[in-house]
C-alpha cells in the first residue's frame, strides 16, 4: 500500500491522506472509513456514503483556535460513534498532518510524540510553519519553531 493509493492509519480509527484519495473510494470503504474531514478547496468533492465535513482552509496560513476545536470536535465525535475518519488535504503534507497532530494532542499525547507517531506512519507528514505554530498557540506548548525543527530535523534558518 503506497502513501499515494491508500491511506496511512495512525490510529485504529484515525487515516490521513490527499485528494487523489478521492479515486480510492471505493477500496476506502471497504477499508472501513466512512467519515472524511476534508481541508481543502473543492473539486474533488467525496462520493455518497461519506460522512464529509468540509473545512477547506489554505495551506501556509494560520488556523484560528475556533477552526483546530472543530477539527479535533469532528474527529472524536466520529471516533467515539464507532467510526473511523480519514483527515485530507490537497497532498496529505501539511494541512491534515496539522489536524491529526491537533487530534493527537488533544487525547494526552506530547507534541514531539505525536509527531513521531504520525511521521512513523505518513513519512511526508510535514506542517508549514504557520501550522506549527497555531498547534503551539492552540494548546499554550512552551515550544519554539526552533524546538519543533529539532524533533523534524528541518534545517533551522528561521
Amino acid at each position: 500500500m503506497g502513501i499515494h493509493n491508500l491511506p496511512n492509519q495512525i490510529t485504529d480509527s484515525l487515516f490521513i491522506g490527499g485528494a487523489q484519495l478521492i479515486n480510492a473510494s471505493e477500496k476506502i470503504k471497504a477499508m472501513g472509513i466512512t467519515s472524511v474531514l476534508k481541508l481543502y478547496e473543492s473539486p474533488p468533492d467525496w462520493p455518497p456514503g461519506f460522512i464529509v465535513y468540509n473545512m477547506p482552509h489554505p495551506d501556509g496560513v494560520p488556523i484560528s483556535a475556533a477552526r483546530i476545536a472543530r477539527h479535533i470536535k469532528f474527529i472524536t465525535q466520529e471516533i467515539e460513534a464507532g467510526r473511523k475518519v480519514l483527515v485530507v488535504c490537497t497532498a496529505g503534507i501539511s494541512r491534515s498532518s496539522t489536524a491529526v497532530l491537533a487530534y493527537l494532542v488533544s487525547t494526552g499525547m506530547s507534541l514531539p510524540d505525536a509527531y513521531q507517531l504520525l511521521k512513523s506512519h505518513h513519512p511526508i507528514a510535514n506542517p508549514n510553519p504557520a501550522l506549527w505554530r497555531s498547534l503551539i498557540k492552540y494548546f499554550k506548548l512552551r515550544y519554539t519553531l526552533r524546538d519543533v525543527f529539532g524533533w523534524t530535523n528541518k534545517p533551522q534558518n528561521l
